[in-house]
């Protein structure tokens, strides 16, 4: 069977809130405007005329945010 693309999935604790369809020439995604410090469920599916492949599965923790402003200033 030929592949014709890919569906990824992400979401909070699951794969299933959000979507995207990529060409089978792609071979790479960056995912963007994730929450930091979040637990993201990813899964990547093959699929062709026929149907979907079977999924597989990665989970990651996003990085903190980082660069925040201090609350207040230190008094000279």
């Amino acid at each position: 069977m030929v592949v014709r693309g890919y569906t990824i999935g992400y979401g909070i604790g699951s794969p299933h809130a959000q979507t995207i369809k990529v060409d089978y020439k792609q071979r790479y995604y960056s995912i963007e405007n994730l929450d930091p410090s979040s637990h993201y469920v990813i899964t990547l599916k093959a699929f062709n005329n026929v149907g979907e492949g079977i999924p597989v599965y990665e989970s990651a923790i996003t990085r903190p945010q980082s660069g925040r402003t201090p609350t207040h200033s230190p008094t000279p």
